[in-house]
């Protein structure tokens, strides 16, 4: 016969160094973080960076796509829609020490550069 009950509430992380750090043995993979009562899945790569615990939030761009036609300056637009939103992303980083984000362009007979005449242009999340 049970006489008492005992309520536990887990709380996850929200990033994969939080679980890397409550967790030191859990190896890569998907994990779900923890925002506002609201959870959502990341790949947690636990091997990189000295194995502290990498948060990946993938998005819809991640394979190569061909732009042909577009010679213009900013004639070719590509927004990225991440797997988790915006608000999400912003709170991982406010909670993370560091944060990059890779970029890989590929161009035949076509200059890449920062300095005019441009070729690129990124925006952040603020549009800047």
């Amino acid at each position: 016969v049970i006489t008492r009950l005992k309520r536990i509430e887990l709380q996850l992380p929200i990033t994969c160094t939080g679980l890397r750090n409550e967790n030191p043995t859990l190896p890569s993979g998907t994990y779900y973080m923890s925002l506002n009562n609201t959870s959502f899945p990341v790949h947690c790569d636990m091997s990189s960076k000295n194995a502290s615990g990498v948060t990946v939030i993938g998005h819809d761009s991640e394979s190569k796509v061909e732009v042909n036609g577009y010679e213009s300056p900013e004639s070719y637009r590509r927004k990225i829609k991440y797997n988790i939103d915006m608000r999400q992303i912003a709170e991982i980083i406010s909670r993370s020490q560091k944060c990059e984000q890779f970029v890989k362009y590929e161009c035949l007979n076509a200059g890449f550069g920062f300095s005019k005449p441009y070729s690129c242009w990124i925006h952040d999340r603020a549009g800047k």
